[in-house]
């Protein structure tokens, strides 16, 4: 099998670039040597074959960038040769004048160029043109099968990636049609990957969650392509679901949209636990709220997250309380028994009560104090006036 050689300048072992390296292939050893001279000059290395069989060898032997193969040549023909070597390396086919059929044939079957030999010599001088121009096609040509190669590999990995994403992906057009979705978002709304560009995404959503969709999609921008959303979506089976996305924008150029990439997390959960905590800070905020007593949330460095105040009882508590510690609130007297029993509370996480007295400018007032653990970083203290 004739080997695949690469089309490449090189630089000879004594520095000397060295162009291309030119395998020409005529029976003329006149015509040979007199070309093998001018593309020399234009720092080409040129070896000779004096037919085609001779080339053929010469070829799977060395390396070469070009292939110049006369038409007319013993056992085998430039365009022999050129079946040949087509896909393998430029074949440029050099044809005497008359010989335009040939030419024609020689492009059919896939020549880098030919050239017809005059009889007056000029074609010597095209040659050389004619020579860079394949070269530099070549290069164009071997720049775009890299490039395709790296981006196969670029997209290859880039679906692995996606396609091992526990997150809901999928892309669509400008209208709406879906033109992918990996694995985890098909298992999830029930469909086949195969099916995906059969599928419109305003399909998998209500129409009112796909309006509001758009209108977010609108808003994204080449200078901020992301916006994050979240949606309720309704399942098949009338499940009602909530799914998180990021939302963004590709842009075929600076103002053009190409396509749009939802990456969807579902958080149904932590919704459900955000109402149920809702309710629960409610119920207790209502709670809260009827107890006749001043009531502090506080931390376990003593900061006062929250009060209540009763404005009825001898009391240093305030709304200005919040935010503040309880050394900044109560004396130092009561600092020292409070401060002893929120360490109980919070090292056994047990309820506790004690008492202390506040002084509040000249008046005195006896208090027991109820601490409540409420779990985490906080207590409820209660307190109640016991002087009478």
């Amino acid at each position: 099998m004739i080997r695949e050689q690469r089309n490449q300048g090189y630089m000879e072992p004594n520095d000397r670039f060295c162009r291309a390296r030119i395998l020409y292939m005529e029976d003329d050893c006149g015509l040979g040597n007199l070309l093998k001279k001018r593309l020399e000059r234009m720092a080409c290395e040129v070896e000779l074959a004096r037919d085609g069989n001779e080339g053929l060898r010469m070829f799977e032997q060395g390396t070469y960038h070009v292939v110049i193969a006369d038409y007319n040549m013993p056992l085998l023909n430039g365009l022999e040769v050129l079946k040949q070597l087509n896909s393998l390396i430029p074949v440029i086919i050099l044809t005497g004048e008359g010989d335009e059929r040939v030419a024609v044939d020689a492009m059919k079957l896939g020549a880098a160029d030919y050239v017809i030999k005059d009889i007056n010599g000029e074609y010597l001088e095209i040659l050389p043109s004619v020579i860079d121009r394949v070269l530099e096609r070549q290069q164009l040509i071997q720049e775009g099968q890299q490039a395709r190669a790296e981006l196969k590999v670029s997209m290859a990995h880039y679906r692995a990636i996606v396609e091992d994403q526990t997150e809901l992906i999928c892309r669509f057009d400008p209208v709406g049609k879906m033109t992918f979705a990996n694995v985890a978002f098909c298992r999830y709304f029930g469909l086949q990957q195969a099916d995906i560009i059969f599928q419109s995404f305003a399909a998998i959503l209500s129409r009112k969650t796909y309006q509001e969709v758009q209108e977010l999609l609108k808003t994204l921008t080449p200078e901020n392509p992301t916006a994050m959303s979240i949606y309720e979506v309704k399942m098949l089976k009338g499940e009602v679901r909530w799914l998180h996305w990021t939302n963004r924008v590709i842009f075929a150029n600076t103002s053009e949209t190409e396509e749009y990439q939802l990456v969807g997390r579902d958080i149904t959960e932590l919704k459900g636990a955000e109402e149920a905590l809702r309710k629960t800070e409610n119920k207790n905020s209502a709670l809260l709220s009827i107890i006749p007593d001043p009531v502090l949330i506080i931390d376990r460095c003593g900061k006062c997250l929250d009060v209540r105040v009763n404005s009825g009882q001898i009391s240093p508590l305030s709304m200005d309380c919040i935010g503040k510690n309880i050394t900044d609130i109560f004396s130092l007297d009561s600092i020292a028994v409070m401060r002893q029993y929120i360490d109980k509370a919070f090292k056994e996480e047990t309820n506790q009560v004690f008492q202390f007295t506040i002084k509040h400018g000249e008046k005195v007032s006896d208090q027991e104090a109820r601490l409540v653990f409420a779990g985490g970083n906080e207590v409820i203290m209660i307190l109640r006036a016991i002087t009478e």
